[in-house]
């Protein structure tokens, strides 16, 4: 059984988020194409960091991919009311498709894949190996560091240390932003726990049939009318929306 860190989903949606935007599946520069995916599971620690340098945020999540670059990742946050429950991001390469699960409002929500999203989902990344940048091993897998910085935008800064033998997955990964002083600041980070190489566990690509699909606004609408004084009950519409209506198949 995970160790669980986080409460509330608003917390870890903004955990899971933010790792997402600054890891990423795999990393544009490094991008190749492959008929056929390494398949995987792989535990992760995120962590998101106070001005202060203390752990603001952590979370536990494990992340699958099969060989046709369908993906899930399954993270476990407490509720309001004490329970526990999941949240699920799926990415079904097959179906064209891909699912947010909510298990704290018992929800989905489904969006059809771009051509871009299914191109880059079933293709490895394999280009890293030949990569210049600091080589290592992290849980027994060869590693090289591949750092990124950025000249627009809240980060400054993102350290990969990436594993051919995954498909260039990041293993580790660090972002840092700029504080007023000019020096780079560690606001987020990534680390693996370990890693098992084969078909993953079917099970964590489970979709609940009983769940209702909403939107994202719904999504807040059904968590503020479970827990009052949680979500925003009259917030405006949530830009994501937008996107969702239009991906919607």
């Amino acid at each position: 059984m995970m160790r669980k860190y986080i409460v509330g989903t608003a917390v870890a949606t903004i955990l899971t988020a933010g790792i997402a935007a600054i890891v990423g599946f795999v990393l544009a520069s490094v991008h190749a194409a492959s008929d056929k995916l390494v398949a995987f599971t792989v535990q992760e620690i995120k962590s998101v960091y106070r001005p202060d340098g203390s752990v603001g945020m952590r979370m536990e999540s494990t992340m699958a991919v099969r060989e046709d670059g369908s993906r899930a990742t399954v993270s476990a946050v407490q509720a309001p009311d004490g329970a526990w429950r999941e949240l699920r991001s799926i990415t079904d390469t097959i179906a064209g498709r891909k699912t947010d699960v909510d298990g704290i409002t018992e929800s989905t929500t489904t969006y059809e894949l771009t051509a871009g999203e299914l191109a880059q989902a079933r293709n490895a990344a394999r280009a890293c190996s030949e990569a210049g940048g600091e080589r290592g091993r992290a849980l027994g897998f060869e590693v090289v560091k591949i750092t990124e910085d950025l000249a627009q935008g809240s980060l400054a800064r993102i350290e990969n240390w990436l594993a051919p033998e995954l498909d260039c997955y990041a293993l580790r990964s660090k972002a840092y932003v700029r504080s007023a002083d000019g020096s780079l600041r560690l606001t987020q980070e990534m680390q693996a726990r370990w890693v098992q190489v084969g078909a993953p566990d079917e099970s964590l690509f489970a979709i609940p049939a009983n769940y209702t699909e909403r939107s994202p606004s719904a999504v807040a609408r059904e968590l503020e009318r479970r827990f009052p004084g949680l979500a925003c009950a009259d917030c405006p519409a949530n830009p994501a929306d937008a996107a969702y209506q239009e991906r919607r198949q």
